[in-house]
């Protein structure tokens, strides 16, 4: 049986609703982990630290405690099955709906043809609209929409590639760039 990871890279934290997500990590498919990825040491944060002492016997999370390079975080990244990208409008509010194109964790996972899961939340859209993952509601969805994604995955994945040289590939916004800055000179 291949293990199978769902990712949330980049923290673990109340603006991520962490807790909840690791929750939800009782209820995956059986082949799947739940990994959280820091971005720094957490060891002695108190919110990680409470979340370990009362952590559910049956959850499935894995934590990644060590910060790569941007260079190794491409690799890590690569090696998920599925990405997701959680926020907590309890702790960010309205700043949490409007991360779309601004949460660099998405673009990190669709270019390395990683498929999402994202809330349901109006600037997350373009994850519908170019089928490269799925929006949810709540995290109680959670394994059934992983299921539904690994049901089609290689679509999912090559949209999500399509989707990273759409939107976020920086190539096309730095030539914009340019051709502006050239044409006032």
């Amino acid at each position: 049986m291949d293990q199978k990871i769902l990712l949330h890279s980049g923290g673990f934290g109340p603006w991520f609703d962490s807790k909840s997500l690791a929750k939800a990590s009782t209820d995956l498919p059986r082949v799947y982990n739940l990994v959280f990825h820091v971005s720094h040491n957490i060891a002695q944060d108190n919110y990680y630290k409470d979340y370990v002492e009362k952590r559910n016997v049956d959850d499935k999370t894995i934590f990644s405690l060590q910060p790569v390079t941007t260079t190794e975080l491409d690799e890590l990244i690569a090696s998920a099955t599925i990405g997701i990208a959680w926020y907590s409008t309890e702790v960010l509010g309205y700043r949490a709906t409007m991360l779309g194109l601004a949460a660099g964790k998405i673009g990190n996972y669709l270019k390395c043809g990683i498929p999402v899961i994202v809330p349901n939340y109006d600037s997350f859209s373009y994850v519908s609209e170019y089928k490269c993952g799925k929006q949810i509601s709540d995290l109680h969805q959670l394994s059934a929409t992983i299921s539904e994604i690994d049901d089609n995955y290689l679509t999912f994945s090559q949209n999500a590639r399509d989707c990273y040289d759409r939107l976020w590939a920086p190539e096309k916004y730095c030539d914009a760039l340019l051709d502006a800055i050239e044409g006032k000179l």
